[in-house]
């Protein structure tokens, strides 16, 4: 069998929002929506970035799909990455 070659690199995000309500530090989860082991259940946000996107404009992206944040009064950092 001849191995595929794909014209780019399969990388995915997850985020993890925070809020502060009150007293608590609470995050924002969503249910998994796909067909899997998983359907049911709560997870964070997430997706994979799109030929000729960056890592934050998949953020934007993925937070504008899963939630009436507004983008622009977001604070973002990026606190790891993990690649060999």
């Amino acid at each position: 069998m001849k191995e595929q070659k794909l014209p780019f690199a399969l990388i995915a995000i997850d985020l993890c929002l925070f809020k502060i309500m009150g007293d608590e530090l609470c995050v924002y989860v969503t249910d998994v929506n796909s067909e899997s082991l998983y359907q049911g259940f709560k997870c964070l946000p997430g997706g994979l970035v799109k030929l000729n996107e960056s890592a934050e404009d998949t953020l934007k992206r993925i937070i504008k799909e899963n939630s009436l944040l507004k983008i622009e009064k977001i604070y973002t950092e990026q606190l790891y990455t993990f690649s060999d």
